[in-house]
């Protein structure tokens, strides 16, 4: 599976197509699949709570089950239990590698490594049984 490159900036929030050689690159790896499952806005649950102030149920429209709800953290603050919902609503962003068979299994586990920031581990088993890991994603909560 070879998709373009994305490269996420944790300043902006937002994902760039990677440029080489006056080319887009190509990755070979999960990283864009999880960049974009991760990093994009999912529509929330009608149960779930928006962030303070917050009427926009933001995500795509037509309800497509690609992101995650790491967005409803954005005002929260940093806790255990804010910690424990990112890693949650990772893994439900993944889940669907399961899903798909490209992977078996998918284990996240998230750290504070700066104030505000959430650090992402993320080993990723596919289905010949090869785990690969991506420990360099990081999610800024409102400052």
């Amino acid at each position: 599976m070879t998709d373009l490159a994305l490269a996420f900036n944790s300043e902006t929030f937002r994902a760039d197509l990677v440029i080489a050689n006056g080319d887009l690159k190509l990755d070979g790896t999960l990283r864009p699949w999880i960049t974009a499952s991760l990093f994009t806005d999912i529509r929330p649950a009608n149960d779930d709570t928006l962030p303070a102030d917050g009427t926009d149920k933001r995500g795509f429209w037509a309800d497509v089950k690609l992101g995650s709800k790491l967005w409803l953290l954005w005002r929260e603050k940093q806790t255990e239990e804010t910690r424990l919902r990112a890693e949650q609503y990772a893994r439900e962003a993944l889940a669907w590698l399961i899903g798909k068979g490209i992977a078996k299994t998918v284990t996240v586990h998230c750290t504070w490594v700066a104030m505000g920031v959430l650090g992402f581990d993320i080993v990723i088993t596919r289905a010949s049984n090869v785990p690969e890991r991506y420990s360099d994603l990081v999610w800024r909560l409102a400052a």
